[in-house]
């Protein structure tokens, strides 16, 4: 799953609504990855600034780690420009199986060239199976 977040010359759209958790599945004893965050120009198709994630709520029974990771955009006109992205990866405490919750937030410009900060926040409820 990606957050992608386009930043154009007036306007910042979040295509991922931030209100609802996102329930992902993950095996027991593995890390696991759980979503992608990136920022790009629509108009230019290139890559922006890398997000910076950080834990907004810790997960109980694991952690969460992030890694800059190599992706290619999805559909649209940029489909397929490789562009960094960050990305958040879970790791369930050994032996766990069961439910755990967690929330990645980060600050990000509200457009590329912008004065502005905008703050956004993903919560995710995990099953460990």
């Amino acid at each position: 799953m990606f957050r992608i977040l386009l930043a154009g010359a007036i306007t910042f759209a979040s295509l991922a609504p931030a209100f609802a958790a996102e329930k992902v599945t993950v095996p027991a004893n593995r890390t696991s990855g759980i979503s992608s965050f990136i920022h790009y120009n629509g108009d230019m198709c290139r890559g922006g600034a890398i997000p910076n994630l950080r834990v907004g709520k810790k997960p109980k029974h694991g952690k969460l780690t992030f890694k800059t990771v190599m992706t290619k955009l999805g559909p649209g006109r940029c489909k397929g420009v490789p562009v960094k992205a960050m990305a958040a990866y879970y790791t369930p405490d050994r032996g766990f199986r069961g439910k755990d919750a967690f929330s990645v937030s980060y600050t990000h410009d509200l457009y590329e060239g912008a004065a502005g900060i905008g703050s956004t926040s993903y919560s995710f409820d995990i099953t460990v199976k």
